[in-house]
């Protein structure tokens, strides 16, 4: 099993002024992994995940339903 498969994050939001939040991450990994293995995906997964909350809050919610369509229209090809 790929190591990201068995790694979750939480994201811990706290707001502290009206134009600022602190954003802090917790890693798990519940799969067996070497440590090598956790250390070397963790900045890659933490980055992405990071980049992912910022593409929320610049662009909006995610369209779950066309997410979805996309990626079956994609797999058809």
């Amino acid at each position: 099993m790929p190591t990201f498969q068995s790694m979750h994050t939480v994201v811990l939001v706290e707001p502290l002024t009206e134009r600022t939040t602190a954003v802090s991450l917790c890693s798990l990994a519940i799969a067996p992994a070497s440590l090598r293995q956790r250390a070397e995906a963790l900045p890659l997964g933490n980055g992405w995940t990071l980049e992912q909350l910022k593409k929320r809050f610049d662009v909006g919610p995610v369209d779950w339903a066309k997410l979805a369509a996309e990626a079956q229209k994609a797999a058809k090809k």
